[in-house]
C-alpha cells in the first residue's frame, strides 16, 4: 500500500513498494589487506548492487570516515532495492559491505 505520508522502508520488510523510489545509500570499507584498485572496488560495489536489478544513476558521495567509500544509488525499478540491501547488508567479499 502506498500512503501519501514519507515512509522509510525497512529491508526487512516484505514490502513491495515504498516511497524511497528505488534509492539506497551504500557504506562500504576499502580493503586494508588486500591490494585493489581503487576504482577497481567501486566497480565491484556497483556491480554486486546491478546483481538484482539494472542501477538507473549512482553518485559517489564525500566520504564520513578516512578508508570508506559512500554512494548512493537508484534502481529503475524500484521494488529492487530492498532485495539489493538484503543480499548486500552486512556481507564480506573481499570488502565488507
Amino acid at each position: 500500500m502506498i500512503t501519501d505520508n514519507p515512509q522509510v522502508a525497512s529491508p526487512n520488510s516484505n514490502a513491495i513498494y515504498s516511497a524511497h523510489e528505488g534509492q539506497i545509500l551504500l557504506e562500504a570499507k576499502y580493503p586494508t589487506k588486500v591490494t585493489i584498485d581503487k576504482f577497481e572496488f567501486e566497480d565491484s560495489l556497483r556491480a554486486a548492487l546491478s546483481a538484482e536489478g539494472e542501477i538507473y544513476a549512482w553518485q559517489k558521495l564525500l566520504a564520513s570516515e578516512a578508508g570508506s567509500y559512500r554512494m548512493v544509488a537508484e534502481f529503475v525499478d524500484s521494488t529492487v532495492a530492498s532485495r539489493a540491501v538484503k543480499r548486500c547488508n552486512g556481507k564480506t567479499a573481499g570488502v565488507s559491505f
